[in-house]
Formats: C-alpha cells, sequence, structure tokens
C-alpha cells in the first residue's frame, strides 16, 4: 500500500526534477535502477515510496500531514470505466488497508488499519450508501467510524490502472489519526473476488461427520458455497481434532466451552475471521441444535457449536429435510458469529424472511413449515448481506462488537417491517420474581425468577424452552432509575432451539401450574449491567405466537410486572477491594456459567472473598455474596469436563465430595440472595446430590 500526497508543491523527485503534476511523479520516464517509473507502480519500495518517506510525516502509524490540493482530480477517459468487483488491498510499513467493491448492492467499503512491527490495529472502517455507481472518476459520498465510536462522512474516489486501483479519500471530520479535510490516498492491487476472507477451523466429535454438501429443491449446497454467495472466500485453517463421546446426558455448555476454548488453534486474544465449528452429536438440553458463544475478549462469537444427532429420531421430520436442517444451523451459527440477529425477532421484524437466519418454525409467525422449505434457497436478506460484507471491521468480525449490539436491519435497509402483526397476550400472566433480599451488596451476581400462567380459559401448548433466556424468545429490559435510558440485557451463551416433536410441548392448563425458569442477569455481552449503585428497575418482555379462529397467525407480546432492586454502595475498605475483583470480566464469566473449571484463579479468587466475608461460626453462610460463590463453586464440583492439554484430552470427572463440601455452606436462609424460584432449584439440586 502506498499513502500519496498531492501536490507536494517545490519538492524534488529522487532524480532532481521537480514535482508540479497532481500525483508524485516523476516527469520524466524514469527507469525503475533510476528509482522512479512514469506508471503507478505495484511495488512497495519504487519512486514513490521513496517520497512518501521524504515528505510526510507518520502520526501513530498513520499519515498525519498530507499537503491537500484544493482542485478535484480530473477523471478524463477512466470516468466511463467500471470498477471491478471485488476485495482490493495494500500495504506498506505503517498501514494497510482493504476495499470492498460491490456491485450487486452498489456499495464500496472498506478498514484500515495501524501496523507496527508485526501488531495489526484497527483503525477506521468507511462505506458509501446502497445503489451507488461505481466508476472510476466519480465521487462517491461515505460514512465513516473509527475505533473510538467516532464517526463522520467524507468523500471516495476512485482510478484504476490495469491491475492497480488509486483511492483518494477527503474526510469531513478528525477521526483518530486520519488527515481530515485533506486528499490522502492508496494503491491497492485486487486480491480477490470475495469481500472478505473467513476461516473455519472445525473439530469433530468422535463417530460424528463433518457438515456435508445436501441436494436440495434440485441444487447442490455446501457450507462453503452458501457463505461465498454470501461474499466471503472461506478457507479451512488449523487441524481437525477428534473429541471424545460426551456424558451419557450429552454436552454441557460449560464443557463444551472449556474444550472449544481449550483446541482453539488461531489467536482468541484479538478479532479475527477465523471461527471454530464444533460437530457434535447433542447437548444436555432436548430440541439444542447449536450453540454460539459471546464472551468478552475470549470467544466472543469467536465459536460454535452444531449438533447433528439431535434429529436424528424425529419421525416428523422428512428424512431429506434432516441434512439440509443440519446445514441450514451450521451457516445460521456463523451468521450468529458474524453478529447476525434472528430474523424472527420482535426488533428484526422480518419474520417472512427464507434467511438462514429464520426458524422454519417461526416463519411468517408460525405453522408455515413446509412452505418455508419449499421456498428456502440458503440466501441471506440483503440487509445482512450489506452488513456482512460493508458492516465496519468492529462490529462484524468475530471478537470484536459484542452480539445484538449493532441494529444494521434498521439501517436503511430493513427496518421494522414485520410480515405477523403483533397483538396484546391476552389471557397469560408473565411473572417476574425478584432476589429475595433485594437490596444488594455491591458486586453481588443478580438472578430473577420467570413465571408464565395460562388464564385463556383452555389448555395450550407451549415449547419447554419458551422461557429460556438464552433461547431468545424473553428479552430483559434493565434501568437504571434516573438515567432514562434501559438496556437489552443478552447473555454470553446462545441457544438456537428446534420446536420438536407435538409431544415435547409443555401443555399448560387454564389456572394449573405455571411454567417457570429463572435467568442469571449478573454479567451479559455487555458486560456488568448492575456496575454502579442505585435503585434498577426491570421488566420481562415474551413474544409467542398463535392463531385465530381464521387460522391466521398473530405474533403476541406480553410484558412481565417491573422489580426493583437497589444496589448498595460499599461501605468499607474491604468491600472496595471485593468490588475491584468482582466486576472483573473473568469472575463475570465464572458467574454467569455457574462456575467454569478452566477459570480456577477466578475460583480461588472468590473463594478467598468468600472466607473474609463470611463471618459466623455455624458453618453455614449468611454473606449474600459469599452464598453466591459457594453455589457456583459446588456447581462447578460437581460437573465432568473435557480438557485438552499438552495434545491430549483429558476427563476430569466430577468431584461430588468437594461439591458437598460447598453446598453444605448453604440453606433455605442463605438463599435468600437469590429469587425464590432459583432458590428452589438450587436446594433440590443440593438435596439430590447429598
Amino acid at each position: 500500500m502506498k499513502v500519496y500526497p498531492q501536490y507536494i508543491e517545490n519538492q524534488a523527485c529522487c532524480c532532481g526534477h521537480k514535482n508540479t503534476s497532481n500525483l508524485v511523479r516523476c516527469p520524466e520516464d524514469c527507469s525503475p535502477s533510476e528509482g522512479g517509473t512514469g506508471n503507478i507502480p505495484s511495488n512497495p519500495g519504487g519512486h514513490i515510496g521513496q517520497h512518501i518517506r521524504e515528505h510526510i510525516h507518520i502520526h501513530d502509524g498513520i499519515a498525519d500531514h498530507i499537503h491537500v490540493s484544493e482542485q478535484p482530480e480530473k477523471a478524463g477517459s477512466e470516468s466511463v470505466r467500471m470498477v471491478g468487483q471485488g476485495r482490493y488491498s495494500g500495504q506498506d510499513r505503517f498501514a494497510d488497508i482493504e476495499i470492498r467493491v460491490d456491485h450487486e448492492l452498489g456499495i464500496v467499503s472498506g478498514d484500515i488499519f495501524r501496523t507496527d512491527r508485526q501488531d495489526r490495529t484497527w483503525v477506521t472502517s468507511f462505506r458509501t450508501q446502497p445503489g451507488e455507481i461505481l466508476e472510476a472518476g466519480r465521487r462517491l459520498d461515505i460514512v465513516v467510524v473509527d475505533r473510538h465510536s467516532e464517526s463522520g462522512h467524507g468523500q471516495l474516489l476512485f482510478s484504476q490502472d490495469a491491475s492497480v486501483l488509486r483511492v483518494t479519500l477527503t474526510l469531513d471530520a478528525q477521526l483518530d489519526s486520519l488527515p481530515f479535510r485533506r486528499e490522502f490516498g492508496f494503491y491497492l492491487e485486487k486480491t480477490g473476488d470475495a469481500f472478505r476472507r473467513l476461516g473455519i477451523e472445525v473439530e469433530l466429535e468422535h463417530g460424528v461427520a463433518p457438515v456435508s454438501h445436501v441436494d436440495f429443491n434440485g441444487v447442490e449446497y455446501t457450507f462453503e458455497d452458501v457463505m461465498k454467495n454470501a461474499g466471503f472466500d472461506v478457507e479451512s485453517v488449523g487441524r481437525t481434532n477428534v473429541l471424545p463421546l460426551p456424558p451419557k446426558d450429552g454436552w454441557s455448555e460449560k464443557s463444551l466451552e472449556t474444550v472449544m476454548h481449550d483446541l482453539a488453534q488461531s489467536d482468541t486474544s484479538r478479532p479475527n475471521f477465523d471461527l471454530r465449528m464444533l460437530c457434535i452429536s447433542y447437548m444436555n438440553r432436548k430440541n439444542v441444535l447449536g450453540v454460539m458463544f459471546d464472551i468478552d475478549g475470549e470467544m466472543q462469537r469467536q465459536g460454535f457449536a452444531v449438533c447433528q444427532s439431535a434429529l436424528k429420531n424425529r419421525k416428523d421430520i422428512p428424512d431429506d429435510r434432516r441434512a439440509v436442517k443440519t446445514l441450514q444451523t451450521a451457516v445460521h451459527e456463523a451468521g450468529h458469529a458474524l453478529n447476525l440477529a434472528h430474523r424472527f425477532e420482535r426488533e428484526v421484524g422480518r419474520a417472512d424472511s427464507l434467511s438462514p437466519m429464520n426458524y422454519d418454525w417461526k416463519y411468517r409467525g408460525g405453522g408455515q413449515i413446509d412452505a418455508f422449505w419449499r421456498d428456502f434457497q440458503f440466501k441471506f436478506d440483503k440487509d445482512e448481506l450489506a452488513f456482512m460484507r460493508h458492516g465496519s471491521f468492529r462490529d462484524v468480525v468475530p471478537g470484536g462488537a459484542a452480539f445484538h449490539s449493532v441494529r444494521y436491519w434498521a439501517d436503511g435497509n430493513g427496518g421494522y417491517s414485520p410480515y405477523v402483526p403483533q397483538a396484546p397476550l391476552h389471557g397469560w400472566d408473565l411473572k417476574l420474581h425478584a432476589p429475595i433480599h433485594n437490596v444488594m451488596h455491591f458486586g453481588q451476581p443478580v438472578t430473577v425468577g420467570l413465571e408464565l400462567t395460562n388464564m385463556t380459559g383452555r389448555p395450550q401448548a407451549v415449547p419447554s424452552f419458551l422461557l429460556d433466556q438464552k433461547a431468545g424468545f424473553v428479552q430483559f429490559l434493565i434501568e437504571r432509575e434516573g438515567s432514562g435510558q434501559h438496556q437489552h440485557f443478552h447473555p454470553i451463551t446462545h441457544r438456537c432451539y428446534d420446536l420438536g416433536a407435538p409431544n415435547d410441548d409443555q401443555t399448560l392448563l387454564p389456572g394449573g401450574a405455571p411454567l417457570t425458569d429463572n435467568a442469571n442477569l449478573t454479567f451479559g455481552t455487555s458486560g456488568f449491567p448492575f456496575a454502579e449503585p442505585g435503585n434498577y428497575r426491570i421488566r420481562a418482555v415474551l413474544s409467542i405466537y398463535r392463531r385465530d379462529q381464521n387460522n391466521d397467525v398473530f405474533e403476541q407480546v406480553t410484558l412481565s410486572n417491573a422489580i426493583r432492586l437497589r444496589v448498595s454502595m460499599p461501605q468499607t475498605r474491604d468491600e472496595e477491594r471485593d468490588a475491584f475483583n468482582l466486576l472483573q470480566p473473568h469472575i463475570g464469566q465464572y458467574f454467569a456459567f455457574g462456575g467454569l473449571q478452566r477459570l480456577q484463579t477466578a475460583e480461588d479468587t472468590l473463594l478467598e472473598i468468600a472466607e473474609r466475608r463470611d463471618r459466623t461460626k455455624s458453618g453455614v453462610v449468611r454473606d449474600p455474596i459469599a452464598a453466591h460463590i459457594h453455589r457456583c463453586a459446588g456447581f462447578n464440583a460437581g460437573r465432568m469436563y473435557l480438557r485438552h492439554i499438552n495434545g491430549e484430552f483429558l476427563r476430569q470427572e466430577a468431584d461430588q465430595a468437594r461439591a458437598k463440601s460447598h453446598f453444605d455452606r448453604l440453606d433455605a436462609e442463605s438463599l435468600k440472595c437469590v429469587d425464590e424460584i432459583t432458590r428452589q432449584a438450587t436446594m433440590t439440586h443440593i438435596n439430590a446430590a447429598s
């Protein structure tokens, strides 16, 4: 890549010629041996490169001072030339750039990175609005965002000579270390027809085949082909490891996350377009087809699992559809890893979509499974394509922005346009349970209970996973009173369910026992939602579907009651010190998983905190934070984990004696730090383990 200054006045080229043209180019046809060329060079050590090194300053690795041309560049005969579609890139010792030219959507986008030795840091991204005519010599308006979330506008100008693309940028605002109100540019070469690369590292459970090609509706599809049509050049990275068989009841997310972390061969500590796909048999929850992890700083959208045996014995699914659903699940989970949301969600409002990001059983509000597969073609919607191809590097790249944090569907292409109308969900009571002691110590974990009761007067069948916070049908709105804003809580693990056979549903009788579940709101994709002292208000939103007497489908929404919590200020120096540790991301991750074996340092830190805070002599804790710590440590000790250490798989069996030692510190009074539903479930688990 070359950054070229425009009109560097009164400067001589390396041959002694004065520069009078608008490009830094020797006016004579200097031979390469003389250090120059009359054409745009493609090698970084040529004549223009020498001018760059001599005549521009570098600040933080990016061009800081470039003399500006007040006159637009004349396009000449190039103005009628279409710029070739694909990906262009280039670099020098200070920076590199990637530009994507997309004639299908009429969009140009790009990313600029700072390079320092072997380090590469994203600086800014830019893109045009959809529908532009992408001709050389045509100035295009762009929007720009930098790594500090500052945004601005500018202009982009192409010119092209054979395989070399010259791009000139002018920014209207000062963003990061880039020049503004001055032209600066780059020389790039085409590196491929795809818009972005995507590396896939595959791990296979013993006896489970990789996701294979399928013949569907007369067309052959593979994972690579589907993602290629979406704009990605898919390549295999790393070696394939074979995992041992799971426990009898299936993989737990805790064990799966641990082995995925252990097996990662590419760097998970920084954003990059490398994903880990685990092909496994089944999870320890029924009807889970896929799981995606979104853990800040480690597996944030960098890994997912596809459950291949979940559909194996389903007699209600045609034989030829099982393989298609498995391939759709792999594409679907990869879409989540690239920050795509479900199409049927309330915020997105595209229940009519045939995108891989929809569910067949949620299509048009439900009951339209055959219609979905009749028209399904493994094609993403246009707003999804525009985002994956041209969204800013941070928003799309695995390891970048948190899942569901970018509203690309409302950015001029998708918008809120639901096929299925929304209506209040009458006859259902959604109740939210607060922690029994709702005045919280600073840094204390937060759980809430959910209860759905049928008040319709007739039996109703609902999916058993309807209230699972990781399934996406329930949203939690958290507002710190006085802020005037609420945040949507998103957990760090996301489960994608199939509806399951009809007998998998749970029938709720009118006035009968409710459907219950609990939710851990301690730590999510955006960090700790209760990280400041004050009063908080929490509500849950549930959306389900039903049919009316005319067989029309409506998506219906109900709100829970609002519950209030108070988070206290730290009262002592020790509590201040505890708060510093309790609000560390790895501690939040430990609490969110209910303990995690590979986070042994986090558990050691927490157990030290628990022992210091617990001043009772009976052995049963009364401090709420200590109670949460022993609860998670007991769950953690009672699980089996599969580890991959020094090239070998080790099965670490559950330590029931250690689990009991933690559970013995808890009783019904200790567990008033959680809500009633979580307390009852925890006591049931403790009694079963005794």
